[in-house]
């Protein structure tokens, strides 16, 4: 099973019950910067970009020896 998103729901708890399930996971980002980000999603809501998420699936992956695999885990 794979999966895209944006990532917003996600937090650690969230990423350690689904990734075991997963065998790829990409999370888009649209923007470095949450400025230009609610720039470019046309939101007055400016979101963290989701560099943490990726470092959070890396370390799940590891911790767990997991199969799944993203482009943040290379």
């Amino acid at each position: 099973m794979a999966v895209g998103t944006n990532g917003f729901v996600l937090n650690r708890r969230k990423l350690e019950e689904i990734l075991p399930h997963l065998t790829y996971l990409r999370i888009n980002i649209s923007a470095g910067e949450r400025s230009r980000y609610a720039q470019i999603m046309a939101s007055r809501k400016s979101v963290r970009p989701g560099l943490p998420k990726h470092r959070d699936m890396v370390a799940i992956k590891r911790e767990k020896n997991l199969a799944v695999t993203s482009p943040a885990m290379v």
